[in-house]
């Protein structure tokens, strides 16, 4: 990959996480934190199905690295999310 190409899809990255932040802040105000969450995945999920479907690909991690995987779940995902509460 082009480094032009990467440094847009870097800087796109860093624009949407960092507008989610924003966006839950808001939120927050006026809905409960892990109501906001769950609607934040469900809107996120069909965009990764779709991708993954493009691709050709699938969403499943292999066997000897699913347990790496719920680890980094738990301390990437749920504990900062939780933490909103």
């Amino acid at each position: 990959m082009r480094k032009v190409s990467i440094s847009i899809l870097f800087m796109l990255v860093s624009l949407t996480w960092g507008t989610t932040w924003l966006a839950m802040r808001i939120a927050v105000e006026t809905i409960p934190p892990v109501f906001a969450t769950g609607m934040r995945f469900m809107f996120a999920a069909p965009f990764l199905i779709i991708i993954a479907w493009l691709r050709k690909k699938t969403l499943l991690f292999p066997p000897g690295q699913r347990l790496f995987q719920f680890v980094i779940c738990i301390f990437y995902f749920c504990i900062p999310f939780s933490l909103m509460i």
